[in-house]
């Protein structure tokens, strides 16, 4: 939802380390709000300050595909090319 711009209500599920950080940091960084409990007035508050976690997304720097699409050339050329699959450190 960061990537795509989109502003979130986190609901972490209970005693979910990972999800508590994570909507923690969302919160932070003023990308949405976390909630222990998702109720009328959590939505309502969320709606009502949309736009600025809107506005915090549209500075958030994001990364295409770039690489990803570069490796695949590297290595469909390699393969039309008749070589063997790289060695990891090739990849560099």
């Amino acid at each position: 939802a960061v990537s795509l711009g989109v502003p979130m209500l986190a609901v972490p599920i209970e005693h979910q380390y990972e999800q508590e950080l994570n909507a923690r940091y969302l919160e932070l960084l003023g990308y949405g709000k976390r909630r222990r409990k998702l109720t009328a007035r959590a939505i309502a508050d969320f709606v009502e300050r949309s736009d600025d976690y809107a506005k915090s997304l549209s500075r958030y720097e994001r990364s295409g595909n770039e690489l990803l699409f570069e490796q695949l050339d590297r290595l469909i050329d390699r393969v039309a090319g008749g070589k063997k699959r790289p060695k990891d450190s090739d990849w560099s």
